[in-house]
């Protein structure tokens, strides 16, 4: 598969699951693992439309460099 973005991909895993593919024949189709195909299709499925197929992000803390930190 061409390098599409994240978003891209997870629409084409919906596109190709709602076109009646099974999530193995998905996951072979975009070299992905059927677990992965089975997690965006059950976002899509009960989340909002706008969200379901962004990357969440991860918590966690945010660092900033400041000044200090980036002197050697």
């Amino acid at each position: 598969m061409p390098n599409y973005s994240s978003v891209e991909v997870r629409a084409r895993v919906v596109t190709l699951w709602e076109s009646g593919l099974s999530y193995r024949e998905i996951a072979d189709q975009i070299n992905l693992s059927k677990s992965q195909v089975h997690y965006w299709i059950t976002r899509w499925r009960t989340e909002n439309e706008d969200t379901a197929l962004k990357t969440k992000r991860k918590p966690g803390p945010n660092f900033k460099i400041t000044g200090m930190e980036n002197r050697k």
